[in-house]
């Protein structure tokens, strides 16, 4: 079987999530290689995590448009900007997905998706490019995630919500039934949505509540 050469961007906590993903996914058949992670940080070139090194910086894998990258980092704004370059350099951007995880059927994936470890996403879901399901998170009926959205651990999204695009969840929030969030809106750990929020906000809080407003 052919494998495909790939790589994980980013040595942070999501970027090493990310590289479990992929491994795990591999020891059960995945048709990738993995060629360890590039990371822009000087300090951690030539070292090697869990076993694997770390190749150099972005630049080395631009100077590759031949292997994979999955982008392990959480923050929504970087990671469309680095993917859109990866993309444009012809990098190709495969979507994993946990094999614990759950898909069920009717479930669209964007290219570029992770979903990670015990993750539910139950039917008729559709997710956009880039997007992060981290660990545990449920995803239930005709949800809506715009691309780069990330959707911390334990997160639970009802049924028919829409997060648009770049909309970072934090880890345990709860969003109710028919609930749609804007674009770029941060939700602040445990937070419970219980109403439409607009876009380029920050929400915290039991109901949630605006606390700021972003440009």
């Amino acid at each position: 079987m052919n494998q495909s050469p790939c790589v994980v961007v980013g040595t942070g906590g999501m970027g090493r999530e990310a590289m479990e993903v992929l491994r795990d996914a591999i020891s059960l058949g995945a048709a990738f290689d993995a060629l360890g992670f590039v990371d822009d940080n000087p300090n951690v070139h030539g070292q090697t995590i869990h076993g694997l090194p770390v190749r150099g910086a972005l630049d080395w894998l631009l100077a590759r448009p031949e292997i994979g990258a999955v982008v392990g980092i959480g923050a929504p704004a970087v990671r469309a900007r680095i993917t859109e370059l990866l993309r444009q350099n012809g990098n190709p951007l495969p979507t994993l997905i946990h094999p614990t995880a759950t898909v069920g059927r009717g479930v669209i994936l964007g290219e570029g998706c992770l979903i990670c470890h015990h993750a539910v996403l139950t039917t008729d879901i559709a997710l956009g490019r880039g997007v992060i399901v981290n660990v545990s998170a449920v995803l239930s009926h005709d949800v809506r995630v715009g691309d780069f959205a990330t959707i911390n651990p334990l997160t639970s999204l009802s049924g028919n919500v829409t997060l648009g695009a770049g909309v970072d969840c934090g880890s345990g929030v709860r969003v109710i039934p028919g609930v749609t969030v804007g674009e770029g809106t941060i939700l602040g750990a445990g937070a419970v949505v219980t109403r439409d929020l607009p876009s380029h906000v920050t929400a915290v809080g039991v109901p949630a509540r605006v606390i700021k407003t972003r440009n």
